[in-house]
């Protein structure tokens, strides 16, 4: 029995032999992993951020008259927050 069970725990072995990866389809198919990633990540930061009042902060800025973009200072320093 334990014989077998080396057999069998060497067919799942790792091989130094890596020829026949598709190098193009790795990294399409890592291409697809990061950017579902950076998806995910995303969501959640949009997540914090409306539950912060980040966004709600930001377009209160925008209707008095804040033009462009907000630094994270100016952003602080709004009553709302």
């Amino acid at each position: 029995m334990r014989s077998e069970s080396k057999k069998e725990a060497s067919r799942y072995t790792a091989s130094n032999n890596t020829s026949n990866i598709d190098n193009a389809l790795l990294q399409d198919l890592l291409g697809k992993v990061m950017s579902d990633l950076g998806g995910a990540y995303s969501a959640v930061l949009v997540y914090v951020g409306e539950k912060l009042g980040l966004y709600k902060a930001m377009a209160e800025a925008q209707e008095a008259g804040v033009v462009g973009s907000m630094t994270s200072e100016e952003l602080a320093s709004r009553p709302e927050l």
